[in-house]
């Protein structure tokens, strides 16, 4: 004979009676305003563009989100690359409205990034003489105070 399968159920176990809680506030969040520039020479924010980025050797496409006229750099523009996804940054001087285009203006590019480091590889030397002239002064302010005291009774 067949052995018929029991099964057992698990006694339900009583529930908790529910308590009633008090709601809880919701905070309203405002974020301050970003002052951000939507247009700039002939590009306005939404257009489509493309760029060759640095490192790379083909032209993205790329929507323009917003633009950065003061970069340190170079007057610059966010973008979002279409086929990744990706926010990234380029030097306005470098979108062009075709790929090959972008391909032309990449030793733009080149040029743009060697001036900053020129640029800031003259700021780090005046930077570093202004600093041993400092220390100079401070080691000269010193041999003079010890000499006065020394030479007072």
């Amino acid at each position: 004979m067949a052995k018929q399968r029991q099964t057992t159920k698990k006694k339900k176990t009583t529930a908790k009676p529910k308590t009633t809680r008090s709601r809880k506030k919701t905070v309203k969040v405002t974020k301050p305003d970003k002052n951000q520039i939507l247009e700039y020479k002939d590009w306005k924010a939404t257009d489509r563009c493309y760029t060759v980025f640095t490192g790379e050797s083909k032209a993205s496409l790329c929507d323009i989100i917003h633009f950065h006229p003061d970069d340190l750099i170079a007057p610059s523009v966010s973008l979002n690359e279409v086929s990744t996804g990706k926010y990234r940054v380029a030097p306005v001087a470098v979108i062009s409205e075709t790929a090959n285009g972008a391909k032309e203006l990449r030793p733009r590019l080149v040029d743009i990034l060697s001036k900053h480091k020129k640029k800031q590889k003259l700021l780090q030397k005046q930077k570093q003489k202004l600093l041993q002239k400092e220390q100079m002064l401070q080691k000269e302010t010193e041999a003079k105070s010890k000499s006065e005291q020394q030479g007072d009774p």
